[in-house]
């Protein structure tokens, strides 16, 4: 992703744009857009786990989606942009997907069950879960 999105960047869109900050931007919202239509999630291990939402929840998850990647896209083509290289972009990136494709899943795996049961425990009635979790 870094080749397709970052790259052009860096070589191509200045030549097209007045300045990079709107080549930034172009980039930015071509990798939100790609990544809040397609269906990544609902592979491997991770449809099953708690905490993970089916990327066919609709609307709102698409819009959250893009907003998120839009962000990480913007940060990604400033780096790219400040430091003319891709190397710290795939670092980025590759801590990203670490992060919310294993980490995050599995603290969600243990921490909904002891909020669950700290909320008994507090309270004293179940805890009403969601279709998220």
């Amino acid at each position: 992703e870094e080749i397709v999105f970052r790259a052009p960047l860096m070589l191509l869109f200045p030549s097209l744009t007045k300045t990079v900050w709107v080549a930034v931007i172009i980039s930015s919202l071509v990798f939100g857009a790609l990544h809040a239509t397609k269906n990544w999630i609902n592979r491997g291990n991770l449809s099953g786990m708690p905490g993970v939402v089916e990327s066919s929840q609709g609307i709102g998850w698409r819009i959250w989606r893009f907003s998120i990647t839009t962000i990480l896209g913007f940060i990604l083509a400033y780096q790219a942009v400040l430091h003319q290289s891709l190397y710290r972009c795939f670092w980025i990136h590759l801590c990203w997907n670490v992060f919310f494709m294993l980490i995050f899943p599995l603290l969600l795996r243990f921490l909904i069950p002891l909020v669950c049961n700290a909320w008994m425990a507090i309270t004293g009635r179940n805890f009403q879960r969601s279709r998220y979790f």
